[in-house]
C-alpha cells in the first residue's frame, strides 16, 4: 500500500498550495509593516492637535528669616609671633562675643587667614637736589596678619547689637552683610501657582475672543527669578565706647515665576 496521498502529488495542487503560502506571506509581512509604521502614534498626532500657548508670572513675598555678615581681624607687629598672638587675641574675643549672643559654632567659619610681610615707603622731601630726589623705596618693618570670619545669625533682631558689640572690640571692618532664608525655595511653590493661574486666566480669554474651547493641557515651562539675598556695603567700623546700636532691617525679598502653558483647543 503506497502512503503517499495521491492529491499532493498532482502538480495542480502543488501549485495552488504554494500559491496560497505565497499569498499568506504577503498578508504577513503587510500586517507588520502597518503595525511597525503605526508605532509612537496615538489617535492623533500631537503636532496635528490645533493648540495656543500663553505665558502667565506670579510673584510671592518672602521676609528673610537669615542674616550674615563678615568681619576681619588684621594685627601688625615686628615678628610674626607677635602678630598672630595680637591677631588670635581678638579674633578670639570676637568669636566669643558671637557665641554669646546665641550663634552657633556650625555658624561660625573662617574664610581667610594671611600671614604677610609689612612694609613702609619711604618719602621723597618737600625740596630735590639739582640730581633730583631719591628714589621712593619699600622697607620691611613687620609682619601683618589677617584673619577673616564669616558668621550667620538666624535671629535677625539681634543683628544690630552684635554689630556694636563686635564693632567696640576694634576689629578692622564688619559688612558683606546679606539677608536671605533659610529655605532657598521658600515662595517658590506660591509664586508658579500665581503664575499658572494668571496663564490659565489669559487662555480664557483668548480662547472666548477666538470662539474655541480649552481642552487639556499638552504642554508646560517654567522659568524662575530667584532674589539673592539683600546685601549691604562693607564698612570700616572704628572702636567706640558710646556708639549707637544701628538699626538693620530686613526687608522683603520677591520671588517670581514665569511659565508657559500650552493649551489644546476644540
Amino acid at each position: 500500500m503506497n502512503p503517499t496521498n495521491p492529491n499532493l502529488t498532482d502538480p495542480r495542487i502543488r501549485g495552488l498550495i504554494g500559491l496560497l503560502l505565497i499569498c499568506a506571506s504577503l498578508a504577513l509581512i503587510a500586517v507588520a509593516i502597518s503595525t511597525f509604521g503605526g508605532l509612537g502614534k496615538g489617535p492623533e498626532n500631537i503636532s496635528t492637535i490645533p493648540t495656543i500657548a500663553v505665558t502667565g508670572q506670579g510673584d510671592a513675598t518672602v521676609v528673610p528669616n537669615i542674616a550674615e555678615f563678615s568681619f576681619t581681624v588684621d594685627k601688625t607687629a615686628a615678628t610674626v609671633a607677635d602678630a598672630q598672638t595680637a591677631a588670635s587675641t581678638l579674633a578670639n574675643q570676637a568669636i566669643a562675643a558671637v557665641k554669646q549672643a546665641g550663634v552657633a559654632d556650625t555658624d561660625i567659619k573662617t574664610t581667610n587667614y594671611s600671614i604677610n610681610p609689612h612694609y613702609t615707603y619711604s618719602s621723597s622731601p618737600t625740596i630735590c637736589p639739582l640730581n633730583g630726589c631719591p628714589p621712593v623705596r619699600q622697607v620691611a618693618d613687620g609682619y601683618e596678619v589677617s584673619q577673616t570670619i564669616d558668621v550667620q545669625v538666624e535671629n535677625t533682631a539681634t543683628v544690630g547689637s552684635l554689630l556694636q558689640t563686635i564693632g567696640q572690640m576694634g576689629v578692622t571692618n564688619v559688612g558683606g552683610i546679606n539677608f536671605t532664608t533659610k529655605d532657598k525655595n521658600a515662595g517658590q511653590d506660591q509664586a508658579r501657582a500665581a503664575a499658572i493661574a494668571d496663564a490659565e486666566s489669559k487662555a480664557q480669554l483668548l480662547a472666548s475672543q477666538l470662539g474655541v474651547r480649552l481642552g487639556k493641557v499638552v504642554n508646560f515651562q517654567e522659568s524662575g527669578n530667584y532674589p539673592g539675598p539683600i546685601m549691604y556695603a562693607t564698612a570700616s567700623v572704628a572702636k567706640a565706647a558710646d556708639s549707637v546700636t544701628p538699626s538693620i532691617p530686613t526687608g522683603q525679598n520677591t520671588v517670581t515665576e514665569n511659565v508657559t502653558v500650552t493649551y489644546e483647543i476644540r
